[in-house]
């Protein structure tokens, strides 16, 4: 999936595509923003909410939702449609928000969040059908800045974040894709993801 691509406005889509999920990801797997935009404004609440119950803090769950923007955005090729959309994207942002859990927790214990069943639960429950127009703005703004922060970047760590969301490879395959040793993937990886939480956070700062 080509990262850098002009996408029209927002008003170029008609408001019957705007409400059919599998339209919209056509749009978007084809580059247009509008919809992939669209397409995140609908789900991100239902994700928001869902981290909002796994992490400690307001802090802890926005960085859970950032990565899952930055990670459903990569991985967008991925997705078959077979599932909603709202679905996919909270079990990324889910996902996001247990490696920040198991940061905190040094036992045994291991969180498993799996299976359609409990996705389709959490969609359904924790929905909220009428964010308000704050939070669709808010949401709306952070996607445009993650999204201008991912194209900011070198190609080299680009490349290093599309390898790591799109097939969600392990730090040795991620190495071997890119012919470089196991810590300088590791160090690549970590600089890219800096840089884009960097700029991303500086963006969203109240002007």
């Amino acid at each position: 999936m080509a990262l850098e691509h002009s996408a029209p406005p927002d008003n170029a889509i008609p408001d019957k595509l705007r409400t059919n999920d599998a339209r919209l990801l056509a749009l978007a797997k084809a580059g247009d923003e509008g919809a992939y935009q669209e397409l995140i404004k609908q789900a991100s609440p239902v994700a928001l909410r869902a981290v909002r119950r796994i992490l400690r803090t307001e802090a802890d769950a926005e960085d859970a939702l950032q990565e899952a923007l930055i990670r459903s955005y990569l991985k967008l090729y991925t997705f078959d449609g077979r599932a909603k959309f709202s679905t996919w994207f909270t079990r990324i942002a889910i996902n996001s928000a247990l490696m920040i859990r198991r940061q905190y927790i040094r036992s045994s214990e291991v969180l498993l969040i799996a299976g359609q069943e409990m996705n389709d639960w959490m969609v359904s429950n924790l929905a909220d059908p009428h964010p308000g127009p704050f939070e669709m703005l808010r949401i709306s703004q952070e996607y445009k800045v993650l999204h201008h922060a991912i194209d900011s970047l070198p190609l080299t760590q680009k490349e290093v974040l599309r390898v790591w969301c799109g097939d969600d490879a392990s730090m040795n395959d991620i190495a071997l894709r890119l012919q470089l040793s196991v810590p300088a993937a590791k160090t690549r990886l970590l600089r890219a993801r800096r840089a884009v939480v960097a700029e991303a956070k500086a963006g969203l700062k109240p002007s």
